[in-house]
């Protein structure tokens, strides 16, 4: 090929790409105009020309993101309908509109996704509309905004069909909310109750995931026995936005819920004789982290009785992971004020881990069941744990690789894949790990564990505590997958200096290593067995392939 050949090739490259960029070009425009108003307007409508079709892309669709002057902000959900995004201010806003100054209405990225006449797929950029309102100086008054409890219960998953009976343990309880972004506040009981036929139990309330429009709380309890109608409770106000954790004036929380959900396979409810819901108010909550543990409190509505020569077992299990626990101690049952009871530790616990204590249907009961065994009422079964975490010398965690939200292909074999830096490193001598996989768009997001290690000593060269992948292949992160990492830094001694966990999302376009070859494919196990199947149709694992050790993901 001689030099002026290349040339004229390359030109025509060039104008073909220049017609597809200009073919996949959209023109987006909104209703009404930005200018200037004496009071913002509380609708929208985008109007978008060039593709074939839209969609919106981000769930729970909020397309349009409002910014006051005074720097308040509201999502707009979006309608579509042909090539036009309506977007309206809910009834329920305190979203001020009045304020003097410039507002900006900004076009999310990503929030609608596009198809192009030749059938390609694109998403919108972000773009920022400017107004200009008159308004009334809403934004300067000193007078706080009422709290609208309007964070509404999107959907909830019980998990509780079928019930597994034996083992007393039902699925993570799923409870979504439809505003992206919510914490639990700090300073409120964020209990939530479970009440049905012979059963009535409270538990906390966790943050499970956390997206940009949604928010995904997590909640434990065991299995209700009999069959029925069961309702979940959840307080007004013990989450809420950004605002109202900083100050409960203003901002948004979330409104009292009470969803009713119905339990299959377990007992007919007319065999029930005894009440089993006398069941105590417990501190420390019930699955909060302590930083020991030497008693409990349980709290009745009425005076309890119990048999004087009850013992209570004490479990431990050093890794949260581990399905059984092992004997730590007894705790003895002592009386506290009024209707207070204390379960009394014989030995403090101190070591980091989960400890539990479970009260057997029956441990306590009421003074009707006192004076007729054949009434009144009795607790239910229920198992109380907490998470010990000793603080012996903190450091503080000034940066995470990867960061928050983050999208990662893969972890590289033999370089750094999580890495914690902290501002005294040198106090650092061991780092443990734990990454567990969710899947993205999932009611259910059963939790994976994809990494669990729990003394690594390395460092980078920058001397900051990190985990290495030596497991001898890279390991691709799904896109379809988020990822947790939950850590603990501890000195020489083994004390827990510092801990938390940060969450991002995979990159990886199919979540499984295709294996694509014109040469044949030859594949063993760890065992030297060779296997005759698909590559791509693997169960996950680590495999030997064509002589190169694979890490196959589901």
């Amino acid at each position: 090929m001689n030099f002026s050949t290349s040339l004229i090739l390359s030109g025509a490259f060039a104008i073909s790409a220049l017609s597809a960029m200009a073919q996949n070009e959209a023109t987006v425009s909104i209703s009404p105009a930005p200018g200037d108003y004496e009071v913002l307007p509380s609708e929208f409508v985008l109007t978008i020309d060039g593709p074939s079709k839209i969609a919106k892309n981000i769930t729970g669709g909020n397309p349009l993101l409002l910014t006051s002057p005074s720097g308040a902000t509201q999502q707009l959900t979006g309608t579509v309908s042909g090539n036009t995004v309506s977007c309206k201010l809910s009834s329920t806003s305190t979203f001020p509109l009045n304020e003097a100054g410039e507002y900006k209405v900004t076009f999310r990225n990503k929030a609608i996704k596009y198809t192009w006449p030749d059938g390609t797929p694109s998403y919108n950029e972000l773009t920022d509309f400017y107004y200009n309102v008159a308004g009334e100086g809403g934004g300067e008054s000193n007078e706080p905004q009422e709290v609208v409890y309007d964070i509404e219960l999107q959907k909830t998953v019980p998990s509780l069909k079928p019930l597994d009976l034996e083992m007393k343990t039902i699925e993570t309880l799923q409870i979504y909310f439809n505003m992206g972004n919510l914490e639990i506040a700090s300073d409120v009981d964020a209990t939530v109750t479970i009440s049905g036929p012979n059963y009535k139990q409270t538990t906390i309330l966790r943050p499970n995931m956390v997206m940009e429009t949604a928010t995904c709380f997590k909640a434990l309890f065991t299995d209700p026995e009999y069959n029925g109608t069961y309702t979940l409770t959840i307080p007004e106000g013990i989450l809420g936005d950004k605002t109202w954790i900083e100050n409960h004036e203003y901002g948004h929380a979330n409104a009292a819920v009470n969803y009713e959900f119905t339990v299959e396979g377990g007992k007919d409810p007319s065999e029930i004789t005894v009440d089993l819901t006398f069941n105590p108010f417990v501190n420390p909550t019930v699955g909060t982290k302590v930083g020991s543990l030497s008693e409990v409190s349980l709290l009745f509505d009425t005076t309890p009785y119990w048999n004087a020569d009850t013992e209570l077992k004490v479990g431990y299990k050093a890794d949260p992971q581990s399905l059984s626990f092992s004997s730590f101690t007894t705790a003895k049952i002592e009386k506290g004020e009024g209707n207070e009871v204390k379960l009394v530790l014989d030995k403090k616990a101190v070591n980091r881990g989960e400890y539990s204590i479970t009260l057997p249907e029956g441990t306590f009961w009421n003074a009707d069941h006192e004076a007729d065994v054949n009434t009144g009422s009795l607790n239910s079964a229920m198992n109380l744990y907490w998470n010990v975490s000793p603080v012996i010398a903190e450091v503080n965690v000034t940066s995470h690789v990867p960061a928050t939200d983050a999208k990662v292909a893969s972890f590289p074999a033999g370089q750094p894949g999580i890495i914690i830096n902290t501002d005294n490193n040198d106090a650092v001598a061991e780092l443990s790990i734990q990454v567990v996989s969710y899947a993205l768009d999932s009611d259910s997001a059963t939790p994976v564990t994809l990494i669990s290690t729990t003394s690594s000593t390395e460092k980078t060269e920058d001397g900051a505590p990190c985990w290495v992948n030596n497991t001898g292949a890279d390991i691709p992160l799904s896109e379809s997958k988020y990822y947790e990492v939950t850590y603990s830094l501890l000195d020489a001694d083994g004390n827990v200096l510092a801990d938390g966990l940060f969450e991002f999302y995979g990159d990886y376009e199919t979540g499984i290593n295709s294996i694509e070859s014109e040469k044949q494919v030859v594949i063993y196990n760890l065992q030297g067995i060779r296997i005759d199947k698909d590559a791509n149709a693997l169960p996950a694992g680590f495999y030997i392939i064509n002589g190169k050790k694979t890490l196959m993901v589901k």
